[in-house]
């Protein structure tokens, strides 16, 4: 029998860099929906050319979800070049996208921005930065000399229920150790499961079930 389809269950949160008063909010564009995610960092050089560096990193994501919108993709790579060949804004970004078919993860990145995956507690799988070299990583570009979406590392991994995505720029993974990712992700969980417990305890019906299973459980150590 074939394993219950999943879906992605998700949340975002950017933090602008200090100090960019061209980009308030920041230079990184990002979406989500059920069966896709997908987070481009704009490099920032670009801004000394006179080039916005968000317009290029805006553009992959916009026309990521346009080619979503059009037909299903279930390979990021194919999403990746859909956007790549649109978008003709001037710039260029890092990238990473994943989509999950039933409990089928695909996730392809280039460059800097990339995945990691834990499963209870630890983590499963972790993506490795591609770079020319130091501070110069694979990027999208608009002019000729640029990588391309074939140049992307990729994963193919069957997902469990539980599973967490992690999925940031260089932002994230230069700033903060596996350890620190680990403990945010851990502290995270805790409290929505105690915002949950909360709302389920404010139903009579729910709050009678759990002291029953106490009272069974009372009963299963004693006797």
């Amino acid at each position: 029998m074939a394993p219950p389809a999943l879906s992605l269950d998700c949340a975002s949160v950017a933090i602008p860099q200090h100090g960019k008063e061209r980009n308030p909010k920041g230079e990184d564009a990002h979406f989500y929906q059920s069966n896709c995610v997908g987070v481009f960092d704009g490099v920032g050089g670009w801004a000394s050319e006179g080039v916005n560096p968000r317009r290029y990193a805006q553009g992959m994501m916009q026309y990521t979800q346009s080619a979503i919108a059009e037909k299903e993709y279930s390979d990021p790579k194919e999403l990746l070049w859909e956007a790549f060949r649109r978008n003709k804004e001037e710039g260029s970004c890092t990238a990473c996208v994943a989509t999950l078919q039933s409990v089928f993860l695909q996730v392809a990145w280039l460059g800097d921005s990339g995945a990691m995956l834990l499963r209870d507690g630890v983590i499963h799988r972790r993506f490795q930065p591609q770079q020319h070299k130091f501070n110069q990583p694979y990027q999208l570009c608009h002019k000729e000399n640029s990588d391309s979406p074939d140049d992307v590392g990729l994963w193919d991994v069957v997902v469990l229920e539980g599973d967490i995505l992690i999925m940031g720029t260089d932002g994230l993974f230069d700033n903060l150790i596996e350890s620190q990712i680990l403990l945010a992700s851990q502290n995270y969980f805790r409290r929505v499961k105690g915002s949950i417990m909360k709302v389920l305890l404010k139903n009579p019906e729910i709050r009678n079930l759990i002291n029953e299973q106490r009272l069974s459980n009372a009963m299963k150590t004693f006797f």
